[in-house]
């Protein structure tokens, strides 16, 4: 009796061992569990601002051309400069002006006078010229580094211009009060995609 005693005593031993191992087992890997963690990385790719700027002018000619204008004069131009999104991202743009190539004219964001130069810009989207009072009341003046964003800038808003869209530019210029000579002037302008 004794013998039959000790072998249930030794499977019930046993089989309480087993159902232990059981339930760690369970707990392990059960509700309550620690959670574990890694890393996972990514890099965007294609990720481009670029624009392409388009002259108004025919007959092979680059670049817009104001003509003769008066001392102390402002003018909108009469075309329009199309500014196309050719990046891979929806984007703002941001401009500047720099000085003239002959005379070495500075921009200045108002009441130019010998040697400078103001130039307001201005987007109509795909739409045509603009009111000279828009432009004077919402258009941002130039200067020879383009800001970092063109977000609430040249009439853009809070809208960027999305890839392979165009928009229409305008630029009003209002000339020296005094020049130093009569040599036609040129400058430069930049326009940058950004975010």
């Amino acid at each position: 009796m004794n013998r039959y005693r000790n072998a249930v005593r030794s499977m019930l031993v046993a089989g309480l061992v087993v159902l232990g191992l059981g339930i760690v087992q369970r707990a392990e890997a059960g509700p309550g569990a620690e959670p574990d963690t890694m890393l996972v990385s990514v890099t965007p790719h294609n990720y481009v601002y670029a624009v392409i700027i388009s002259s108004p002018l025919t007959s092979g000619a680059t670049g817009y051309d104001f003509g003769q204008v008066d001392l102390g004069a402002s003018t909108l131009s009469t075309l329009a400069i199309v500014v196309k999104s050719s990046g891979t991202i929806s984007e703002f743009f941001s401009l500047a002006i720099s000085n003239s190539l002959q005379d070495g004219w500075t921009p200045v964001a108002a009441n130019p006078t010998i040697g400078h130069f103001s130039m307001l810009a201005y987007f109509t989207g795909n739409g045509g010229m603009p009111a000279e009072s828009t432009v004077v009341g919402s258009g941002t003046s130039l200067t020879t580094t383009p800001p970092v964003s063109g977000t609430g800038l040249y009439g853009q808003g809070s809208t960027k211009t999305d890839p392979g869209s165009s928009d229409n530019l305008w630029l009003r210029l209002t000339m020296p009060d005094q020049v130093a000579n009569q040599n036609s002037q040129t400058m430069v302008l930049t326009v940058n995609g950004t975010n």
